[in-house]
Order: C-alpha cells, then sequence, then structure tokens
C-alpha cells in the first residue's frame, strides 16, 4: 500500500517532472494557443493568474509546467529567464538555448498589482528569482494535462516523483480512458499495491504513457491491465511483451464481473470487512466514493486495509458477487445511489450476504450524492482532511477525478464533484467538516469554474 505523504507539502513544492524535452521548433501549444519562436509573445496578466480565486488559469498552469521542464534539461542548453520592467507593469519571460538561434519571450502586461501577484508567484513555483520579489504560492493547485492522459500521469508524477524524485511504483494499474467504471473498481486495488493508475487509448499506449510506466514502476513490477479486449485491446498485451514488461489482465465479461475478479485480487492483500456498492452505469457515484474505498477500510485510518467496490447490475447483485461477498465474512456494505442506480434488490441480496449491516447513501442527483458521501465520512470528528480534491462532475470530465482517486485516498481527503458550481448540499456537507482549515485544495483536471473555488474558500480556510 502506498505511504501516507504529505500531499500539501509535496504540491507546494510543484515541481513538474517529465521524460520530454520541450522544443520551440516551429512553435508550442501552450493550451491551445501557438508560442512561436524568435517573436514577441503577448499575454496579459490575468490570462494566466485568477487573483480571486488565488490560481492558476489553463495558460498559467501549462507555463509553468513549460519553464520547470524547459529549464531542468539535463545537458543544460535551455535557461529561463524572467524579469521585471522598471515601471513594474510588465514581466519578460525569456527561453534561450544554444541549440536555438533566437530567444523566445513572451511579455505579460497587467497593472502594478497584477505583475507584482504573478511574479511573486511565479518565483515561488519555478525558483527563478524575479528582481527582489519574494516568493509565494498560489493558494489553489491545479494537477492537469492537455487531455485526460496527461492529467494521470502528472498525478502519477505527484505520487511517485515529486514528494521523493526516487520513489518507485511497485506495479502500474491500466485502464482504457473511456471504461470509467473499470477504473473506478480499479483504485481501490491500486492503493493495496502500490500503484498509479494511468489511461490509454484502446487500441494502444502512446509515447507518453508508455514513459511514464517505464520511468514510475520497478523493474519488477506488473502492469494490470483492467478490462477486456473491447476497452483494452491485444495491441497493449504486445506493445508491453515487446518491451519485456510483465503484465497481467483483470477482465470479466461485462464491467459487475471485472468489479468481481478487482475484489478477488484485493482480498488477497487483505480480509474484506467490509463493501462498497454502486450502480453498473453510476460513474459519478462510484468515483464519489473511490477514494474511501481506498483507504483503509475502518475508521482509525491506519493504512491496513482498502475496501473494494462492487458493480451492481440493473436487477441486482450476481450469484457469483453475493456468493463471494459471503465466502469471505464481509461484514458491513454501502450502497452509494439511489435505488434508480443501485435496485431494492441488492438490499434484500446483502441482508442475507452480510454478517452485519448496510446502509444506503444517496441524493436526487450526482452533487448530491457526493455531499452525503462527504458528509458521512469526512463531516464532523470522522476524519480531519488534509487536502479538498475538486474534479469536474459532468460525464466527460469524470474521467480527470479517476485519477484523483488514490491521491484523495493517501491524503484521506474528498473528492468534491463540481463542474459550473457547488450544490447547496455539497456547502452544507463541507460545512460539516469539523477541520475548517484545509491547507491544500487541489484541482484535478482543466474545465472547473472558478465559483466552485469561490465557494470553497468562503468555507475552507
Amino acid at each position: 500500500m502506498l505511504n501516507k505523504k504529505n500531499i500539501a507539502m509535496t504540491i507546494a513544492a510543484f515541481t513538474v517532472a517529465t521524460s520530454v524535452t520541450p522544443v520551440f521548433a516551429e512553435g508550442i501549444k501552450l493550451y491551445g494557443r501557438t508560442i512561436s519562436s524568435g517573436v514577441e509573445n503577448e499575454f496579459k496578466a490575468s490570462d494566466l493568474y485568477n487573483p480571486k480565486v488565488a490560481t492558476f488559469t489553463g495558460y498559467g498552469n501549462e507555463l509553468i509546467k513549460f519553464i520547470n521542464r524547459y529549464d531542468t534539461v539535463e545537458n543544460g542548453l535551455n535557461r529561463t529567464e524572467i524579469d521585471m520592467s522598471a515601471d513594474g507593469l510588465s514581466l519578460t519571460i525569456k527561453f534561450s538555448s544554444e541549440e536555438s538561434k533566437s530567444d523566445t519571450t513572451l511579455v505579460v502586461k497587467g497593472s502594478e498589482s497584477e505583475i507584482e501577484t504573478l511574479g511573486k508567484i511565479l518565483t515561488g513555483v519555478t525558483g527563478i528569482r524575479i528582481g527582489s520579489l519574494r516568493s509565494d504560492f498560489p493558494e489553489i493547485f491545479t494537477l492537469a494535462g492537455m487531455n485526460r492522459r496527461e492529467t494521470a500521469i502528472e498525478v502519477s508524477n505527484l505520487i511517485f516523483r515529486t514528494f521523493d524524485k526516487d520513489a518507485k511504483a511497485k506495479n502500474v494499474v491500466l485502464v482504457s480512458d473511456y471504461a470509467i467504471a473499470d477504473g473506478l473498481t480499479a483504485t481501490p486495488f491500486a492503493n493495496a499495491i502500490n500503484a498509479p493508475v494511468l489511461l490509454t487509448d484502446k487500441n494502444g499506449i502512446s509515447k507518453e504513457v508508455m514513459d511514464e510506466i517505464e520511468r514510475v514502476m520497478d523493474n519488477d513490477g506488473t502492469v494490470y491491465l483492467v478490462g477486456g479486449e473491447s476497452v483494452l485491446s491485444k495491441n497493449i498485451e504486445e506493445q508491453l511483451d515487446a518491451k519485456s514488461i510483465s503484465n497481467e489482465r483483470i477482465a470479466g465479461a461485462n464491467r459487475q464481473e471485472t468489479s468481481l475478479k478487482i475484489a478477488k485480487k484485493i482480498a488477497n492483500y487483505n480480509t474484506i470487512d467490509r463493501v462498497f456498492v454502486t450502480g453498473g452505469h453510476a460513474e459519478a457515484d462510484a468515483m464519489s466514493v473511490a477514494g474511501v474505498a481506498a483507504q483503509d477500510g475502518d475508521y482509525d485510518i491506519d493504512g491496513s486495509q482498502v475496501d473494494p467496490i462492487i458493480l451492481a447490475g440493473n436487477n441486482g447483485l450476481t450469484d457469483a458477487q453475493t456468493e463471494w461477498i459471503k465466502s469471505e465474512n464481509a461484514q458491513d456494505a454501502v450502497i452509494v445511489g439511489g435505488e434508480s442506480k443501485v435496485s431494492l434488490n441488492v438490499e434484500e441480496q446483502l441482508k442475507d450476504a452480510l454478517t452485519g449491516e448496510f446502509k444506503r447513501i444517496a441524493g436526487q442527483r450526482r452533487q448530491e450524492t457526493n455531499a452525503k458521501v462527504i458528509k458521512e465520512f469526512y463531516g464532523e470528528t470522522k476524519m480531519s482532511p488534509r487536502s479538498i480534491f475538486v474534479a469536474k462532475s459532468d460525464d466527460k470530465g469524470l474521467v480527470d477525478a479517476l485519477s484523483a482517486g488514490v491521491i484523495a485516498a493517501i491524503d484521506e481527503s474528498p473528492i468534491v464533484l463540481a463542474t459550473d458550481q457547488l450544490h447547496i448540499t455539497q456547502e452544507e456537507a463541507l460545512n460539516s467538516i469539523n477541520h475548517k482549515f484545509i491547507p491544500s485544495k487541489v484541482q484535478i483536471g482543466y474545465g472547473v469554474n472558478s465559483k466552485v473555488w469561490e465557494s470553497i474558500k468562503k468555507i475552507i480556510k
């Protein structure tokens, strides 16, 4: 199981590692905008940093990652300089390289206050001195890439490199970036086997993802492919075999069977005292509870075990699922989701299969269910989160939250699902947290509206 780490301290370092050496050549894409070599590229300070919310925008976050990558090339040929104008109304970011015929510059303009604030933040997150400005850090950090696979890599880097540059994962869990349900049920398993969750296209592993597998995993580790060949093709196994990377597929005929096979894998590492049950097509509900399931099964958070997530079908659990729960002498269960997602049949099945009791956590919509999960497991005196993780709640954005499950479990912290704004029940749930000073606030993926963070900051200091 992954060692617990102070994620707040880790994120404060805000270093970004990558195996890719960035170059300008014909120009780079910075959050969709081309930055051309040899010319002056102009930005507004507000393009890069939102002082009201105290976080980088997508442009700013991608720029910081680029600076840190560009300025840490091993051969030392690349260099970044940041200077503030005499009138304090602009910053000039200059990228130099012995291999390039001309420097590439970004000129950032704004008010004195905007430029001073941005300069302090840039000094803090890049380590580059800007005149006499002291270093500072944004209040809200963003772990995101330009696509879902890159976001998963950023999370993997944080867990296994930023905190300790020599840290290695024992294994890797690989799931399809369009098979969210498989990835969610694999989250507790990933924590149990000391692994990040990485995403891949069903037809093959991209260079960036393969580079991360080779970087992050011990030589004797195993890549676990979660899902059948319809979501992770045979080509993926062949790619790993060609690199002599041990791999094993965990798959059933459908997502319900796959969740059971993962649960059986978890049972090889710890006893099964509690199970979580969600609907097979209720990914948002499973996402709300994935980080909880990947924590310790009891509330003492001693890191001794994780809980499986079982996916129920439209008519309830399969005979194989109920028989397995009974054979493990599982004591308790938590149903996550309303009756339209997890039928009443499941309650009757659990009455017979469990040695103890079950409870249902459900709201009228995904954000309400998310709120009830937060209140149930983090409210009042139960847990004292070190961080708040926020990810998009819409169907397309949930895959970013998938990457956050393991890190939320390590940090014993909730995942808030919200895209445009918090639901009132989520505000109430966050207010129920006894410990209101939470230094680390992290957005997973791009696309969360600043209104969400404005609401959170009124509650969490």
